[in-house]
C-alpha cells in the first residue's frame, strides 16, 4: 500500500537524519572535552606561577638577610681581635655564633627554597607542554569538525528536501500522526513487524492483526506501542533503506 510505504520511507529518512544530527553533535562535544581540558591545564599554571614568584622573592630577602648577617659576623670577627675585656670579648663571641647559627638556618631555608621552586618550575614547564599539545589537539579537532560538520549540513538538507516532498503527496491527518509519533517515541514513528513481534516495543500481534498486516492493504497500528507498522519480510520494503 502506497501510504504505509511512504511512512516507512518518511522513517528511514527521519533515522538517516537523526543519524547524521548525532555524528554533527559528536564533533562539538569532543571539542568542548579539549576544551575542559586545556582550562584546567590554565588553572593549575596560573596557581603555580605566583607561587614560584613569590618563592623567588623569600630566596632574595634571604640573600640580602644573610648578606647583612655576613658582614655584621665579619665585622664582629675584626672587633674581637681588638677587645682586651673578657666580659666583652664573650659577649661578641656569643653573639657571632648567635648570628652563625641564623646565616645557616637561612642557608638551609634557601636551599629548600630553591628546591621547591626547581620542582614547581618543573611541573609548571610540564603543564605548558601540555597545553601547547592540547592547543594544536584543539586547533585540529576544530579544522576536521568544521570540514566535516560542512560535508554533512548538504546531506541534512537534501534529506529534510526529500522528506517534506514525501509528506506533501500524504494525507494531513497520517503526517500529524507521523509527527506527534516521532516527537513522543524516541523519533521511531513506524516500526517492522517480524515473526508476529512488533519491533519496537517487542509485543506480539493477534494473529489476525498480523494476518492483515502481511496482506498490506491498509495502514495499521501496533496495539501496544500505537507505532505505523509494516511486515518486514514483504518484498515492497525490501530495498528502501538502500534509497538513502
Amino acid at each position: 500500500m502506497k501510504e504505509i510505504q511512504t511512512l516507512v520511507r518518511l522513517q528511514n529518512i527521519e533515522t538517516e537524519i537523526q543519524r547524521i544530527n548525532k555524528q554533527m553533535n559528536a564533533l562539538p562535544a569532543e571539542i568542548d572535552e579539549i576544551n575542559d581540558e586545556v582550562s584546567i591545564i590554565e588553572k593549575h599554571s596560573s596557581r603555580l606561577e605566583p607561587e614560584i614568584s613569590l618563592k623567588k622573592e623569600r630566596h632574595t630577602s634571604l640573600e640580602h638577610e644573610i648578606g647583612e648577617f655576613t658582614v655584621l659576623f665579619t665585622r664582629n670577627k675584626e672587633r674581637l681581635r681588638k677587645i682586651e675585656n673578657n666580659r666583652e670579648f664573650q659577649a661578641l663571641l656569643k653573639e657571632n655564633e648567635h648570628i652563625s647559627k641564623s646565616i645557616s638556618e637561612l642557608e638551609e631555608e634557601g636551599i629548600t627554597l630553591l628546591e621547591e621552586v626547581e620542582k614547581k618550575e618543573a611541573k609548571l614547564n610540564d603543564l605548558n607542554s601540555e597545553l601547547k599539545i592540547k592547543k594544536k589537539e584543539l586547533k585540529d579537532k576544530k579544522k576536521v569538525s568544521d570540514k566535516k560538520i560542512a560535508e554533512l549540513e548538504p546531506d541534512i538538507k537534501d534529506l529534510e528536501q526529500r522528506k517534506n516532498e514525501l509528506m506533501n503527496d500524504m494525507p494531513k491527518d497520517l503526517i500529524r500522526n507521523f509527527n506527534f509519533l516521532i516527537k513522543k517515541l524516541n523519533k521511531l514513528a513506524v516500526a517492522s513487524v517480524s515473526d508476529g513481534v512488533c519491533d519496537a516495543c517487542h509485543m506480539t500481534l493477534p494473529p489476525q492483526k498480523f494476518n492483515e498486516l502481511i496482506g498490506d492493504q491498509k495502514v495499521m497500528s501496533c496495539p501496544s506501542c500505537h507505532r505505523f507498522i509494516y511486515w518486514e519480510d514483504h518484498e515492497d520494503y525490501n530495498d528502501f533503506k538502500e534509497e538513502l
